[in-house]
């Protein structure tokens, strides 16, 4: 699930992530949550920068900071 909240008429977009999902193999569940910031340099698509925090409920949680090329369709 993500809510993006574009600023005005600029690129800018700040935005929130939430998700879950379960691995079928092995029943594990886990979780994450994001946060970030995406430029529109052109009509579908552009760049981002989040940091996201990921729960695994058999392994040690992690935070990342990611960056790339987003393309919409």
């Amino acid at each position: 699930l993500t809510a993006r909240l574009p600023l005005g008429e600029s690129a800018f977009a700040p935005y929130v992530t939430v998700g879950a999902g379960r691995n079928i193999e092995n029943g594990e569940t886990h979780g994450h949550a994001a946060a970030g910031l995406e430029a529109r340099l052109f009509q579908h698509g552009g760049v981002f920068v989040e940091g996201r925090y990921q729960w695994v409920r058999t392994q040690t949680d992690a935070a990342q900071l990611r960056g790339g090329i987003r393309f919409s369709f």
